[in-house]
C-alpha cells in the first residue's frame, strides 16, 4: 500500500482514538475514523475471542486485508500529500503479530493507561448501549465482502439477551464469556486491560524495535513533550499535532476512579494486576501506584 500504517496498540479506554485524532490532524496522515474488528477477524468470524494466532490466517486473508485497509479511510478529509495511515481499533491489543503478519512495513504506537482509570471507564461502556448515529455511520465503511462478520455481531449482541448479561464490549481475551457469567463487571473489566497490556507487551518484544513507540497516556495528558517525541519518531511536523491537542485536551479524566470504585473493587483490581511482570507494572503505574 502507498500510505505507510502507523497502528496504535491499546487497551479500550486507554486514549487510542484520542491520539488517533490528535494525530489526524496532520496534514501528513489519515485516519480510518472506525474500529474495524471486521478487517482483522476475516475468515475468523466465529472465533469466541479476539487472540487470533497469526500462522492460521490464510495468505488471501492477508491479500484482503492489505487490499481493504487503504479503502476504509475518512472520506470527508481530502489529504493529497499523506503519507501515513493511523488505525486503533482496540481489539489489536490482543494481536499485534497479526498485524505485523499482515503489514510488515508497519509502526506500532503502545498507548497505555492506569489500569484502574481504564477498568472504571470501561465499565460505563459495558452498561452503555452502543450510539445509533455511530454505527450507521460505521455501517458506511463496512465492506460487505465480509458479511460473516455482520453475522456474528448480531450474535453477540442476542447472546447478551438471552443469557440476561451484557453483550461483549472491547477486546475480547480467552475465556470472557466464562468470566461474564461467573465475575463482577469491574473484575471482567480489570482482566480485558491485563490481557491487553501482557499480551500486546509481549508480542511487541517480537517485533523490530525500530517499529515500535512505547507510550504512557497520563504523559500526554499533562504536556506535549511525548506527543512531539511520536511525531518526531512517525517522520511529521508536531506542530498541528500539538494544536490540536490543546484544543482536546479535557484535564482530570484520569481520576475518576479515585471518585467512583469502592475499596473493594480496587482491591479486587489490584489482585488481578499482580500477575503482570513488575516491569511492566513499574512502567505503566510509575510513582502513582497506590
Amino acid at each position: 500500500m502507498k500510505k505507510k500504517p502507523v497502528f496504535i496498540i491499546g487497551a479500550g479506554r486507554s486514549g487510542t482514538k484520542f491520539l488517533r485524532d490528535i494525530l489526524a490532524a496532520s496534514p501528513e496522515v489519515v485516519r480510518v475514523p472506525y474500529d474495524i474488528g471486521y478487517l482483522w477477524r476475516y475468515g475468523n468470524e466465529g472465533l469466541n475471542h479476539d487472540e487470533i494466532d497469526p500462522d492460521s490466517v490464510s495468505r488471501k486473508s492477508i491479500r484482503w486485508m492489505r487490499k481493504k485497509l487503504p479503502k476504509l479511510i475518512d472520506r470527508s478529509v481530502y489529504k493529497p500529500d499523506a503519507s501515513i495511515l493511523v488505525e486503533k481499533s482496540v481489539p489489536n491489543a490482543l494481536r499485534p503479530r497479526l498485524l505485523y503478519r499482515a503489514f510488515p512495513e508497519a509502526t506500532f504506537v503502545h498507548l497505555v493507561r492506569d489500569g484502574r482509570a481504564v477498568t472504571e471507564s470501561a465499565m460505563r461502556m459495558w452498561r452503555t448501549p452502543p450510539e445509533r448515529h455511530y454505527l450507521m455511520d460505521k455501517i458506511r465503511y463496512f465492506p460487505w465482502g465480509n458479511i460473516r462478520y455482520a453475522i456474528w455481531y448480531v450474535c453477540n449482541r442476542a447472546f447478551g439477551k438471552v443469557k440476561n448479561s451484557p453483550a461483549v464490549w472491547g477486546p475480547r481475551y480467552r475465556g470472557i464469556e466464562n468470566d461474564i457469567q461467573y465475575e463482577s463487571l469491574h473484575v471482567v473489566c480489570a482482566k480485558q486491560w491485563f490481557h491487553c497490556v501482557r499480551v500486546a507487551s509481549e508480542q511487541l518484544a517480537t517485533i523490530p524495535q525500530d517499529q515500535v513507540v512505547s507510550v504512557r497516556y497520563e504523559d500526554i495528558m499533562v504536556g506535549t513533550e511525548s506527543l512531539t517525541t511520536l511525531c518526531e519518531k512517525l517522520g511529521i511536523d508536531p506542530d498541528p499535532v500539538v494544536r490540536r491537542h490543546e484544543e482536546m485536551l479535557r484535564p482530570g479524566e484520569n481520576e475518576k476512579w479515585r471518585r467512583s470504585l469502592t475499596p473493594e473493587q480496587i482491591n479486587d483490581i489490584h489482585s488481578v494486576f499482580k500477575a503482570l511482570p513488575e516491569s511492566i507494572k513499574d512502567w505503566v503505574f510509575s510513582e502513582k501506584a497506590s
